[in-house]
């Protein structure tokens, strides 16, 4: 265990067998770029491989709940921005978790948008979930993880996020 939870590849029709092939032997999740066509992809779908499409949500769910529930967790808090994708992977991330293990739950959602993070996070402190899913890229997540660094929250409460803060942030 060298603490992989998951490899993200860009592996086109040629591939994708292979990779596919891997990730069941091995049980390492293989999420790959959406370069292979739609046939190969269903026709090497498996619990461990699986392409993201053309939009990460379900990915980005299905990840998390297989790394979450691994560790034993069973709830989780959502702190983000309001929208489809947000929705989506929500969603995703309590279906897959829930495939896992039954108890796997939303405890809250807050939907926020940029500004002062102090109140959510001290109300996710306060009900105790075992993971928060975090969605807002750049200055959003800087914010969020200020006011959450403030509470020693990513100590306490494992913070998982699919954007990403670039260096001007």
């Amino acid at each position: 265990d060298m603490g992989c939870v998951a490899l993200l590849h860009s592996c086109g029709d040629a591939l994708t067998p292979t990779s596919s092939q891997w990730s069941a032997v091995n049980k390492v999740p293989v999420i790959s770029s959406p370069n292979a066509n739609t046939k190969v992809t269903i026709e090497n779908f498996s619990d461990y491989f699986w392409n993201c499409g053309t939009k990460g949500a379900w990915s980005v769910g299905k990840l998390c709940a297989i790394d979450a529930v691994s560790r034993g967790y069973t709830s989780f808090s959502y702190v983000g921005k309001d929208g489809a994708a947000c929705q989506d992977a929500i969603t995703f991330l309590q279906w897959e978790g829930q495939k896992l293990n039954p108890d796997f739950h939303i405890v809250d959602d807050y939907r926020v948008s940029d500004g002062d993070f102090t109140a959510v996070v001290s109300a996710v402190m306060s009900s105790h979930p075992d993971m928060v899913l975090e969605q807002g890229a750049g200055a959003t997540f800087v914010s969020f993880m200020q006011a959450a660094q403030q509470f020693d929250l990513p100590a306490e409460i494992p913070v998982y996020d699919d954007f990403a803060a670039d260096s001007s942030t």
